[in-house]
């Protein structure tokens, strides 16, 4: 009953839309946990916290697979894919676009930065 009542506050046409667009090249559990965790995430990016649309969500490996992190919940998280971007990216001109868009605040740089950080990645 829990689990139906925290459902109610996510966009059915988005989780729909999720099972019926896995991502090609990518294994059933990751493609399972991206669902799972779109609703455990309420539908939000773990970053922002802001609702997130159709063809702006993306999963991010906390543990990079090159690095030997799997596809299993809890390496795993969504945010939107600007975000996404912005966690991966190296360009000092994009990151700062990408922060004044989306205008982060100190918490919400800190957890992109702790991504950052398992990419051996310069903190912003």
């Amino acid at each position: 009953e829990l689990i139906h009542k925290n459902l109610q506050r996510i966009d059915m046409d988005i989780l729909r839309y999720i099972m019926r667009n896995p991502i090609v090249n990518r294994s059933i559990e990751y493609n399972d946990n991206r669902l799972a965790l779109y609703c455990a995430q309420n539908g939000k990016c773990s970053i922002t916290g802001k609702v997130l649309e159709i063809g702006r969500i993306e999963c991010h490996h906390k543990l990079p697979s090159k690095d030997g992190g799997t596809d299993e919940y809890k390496n795993l998280i969504i945010v939107h894919i600007d975000i996404h971007k912005l966690i991966h990216s190296t360009d000092t001109n994009e990151i700062t676009r990408l922060i004044s868009k989306f205008n982060l605040n100190i918490t919400q740089i800190e957890k992109l930065n702790k991504f950052r950080k398992k990419l051996q990645l310069e903190l912003v």
